[in-house]
């Protein structure tokens, strides 16, 4: 079953709808599509480490987002949230601009291939987190398909784009899906990512453009919820 807490996003129906709806309903899971960004921030940093050691977001911060769209969803098992995903609109350009101020100390990319497109309609995705005693289940590469056919049908979304550790590149090309990466930066003193890791890490930028996503999408959902 599908809740929906959001205002763009009331009694919606994508492409792929009966996958998802195959999905939730196979695994007693309900789906709650919302805007609400301190419970999500809530969850999160609440967490123990072993269930999620990463830092929260900064971009998902109230203030940072401004009036921009974005969406929050929360995957439930008995009433209880066991994983989460969030995404929202960013200027591409802006936001890698950002990057290289906060991040001035550190080694940052000034040629991203990217940014050599001209897009409008960009979206940043990240706060991806399964419950431990749910892993296993391919959840989160699904709560993932789903982000992308909201992003690219409900909201007309041009770009998908996500950060992450270069030891997460093959997940994010081979699993999530993500037709291109590349090498961002590289983070010297290890403030950014776990919160336990405090060693150098190389970041990379993986995206998809939503005419790839829409050659891919029955093929990706028919793998990982086969409808017989």
């Amino acid at each position: 079953m599908i809740k929906f807490s959001h205002s763009k996003l009331s009694s919606i129906s994508l492409s792929n709808q009966h996958y998802i709806d195959k999905f939730l309903k196979d695994n007693n899971y309900t789906l709650n599509m919302s805007n609400n960004l301190d419970l999500v921030k809530e969850v999160l940093t609440s967490q123990s480490e072993d269930e999620y050691p990463y830092r929260f977001d900064s971009a998902f911060n109230k203030t940072y987002i401004g009036d921009a769209d974005y969406f929050c969803l929360f995957l439930k098992y008995d009433s209880k949230i066991i994983a989460t995903y969030a995404a929202r609109e960013v200027n591409l350009k802006n936001y890698l601009a950002d990057m290289r101020n906060y991040f001035h100390n550190d080694t940052v990319s000034t040629n991203v291939e990217l940014e050599s497109k001209e897009f409008s309609n960009t979206w940043y995705s990240s706060l991806q987190w399964v419950s431990n005693s749910h892993r296993g289940k391919n959840i989160g590469l699904i709560l993932d398909f789903i982000k992308k056919s909201i992003i690219f049908e409900c909201f007309n979304g041009n770009i998908n784009f996500s950060t992450h550790n270069v030891a997460l590149n093959s997940y994010h090309k081979n699993k999530l899906m993500y037709n291109n990466t590349e090498w961002f930066m590289t983070i010297i003193n290890g403030e950014a990512g776990r919160k336990d890791d405090k060693s150098e890490k190389i970041y990379n930028i993986s995206y998809i453009e939503n005419t790839h996503w829409q050659n891919i999408k029955d093929e990706i959902y028919n793998t990982y919820i086969p409808i017989k």
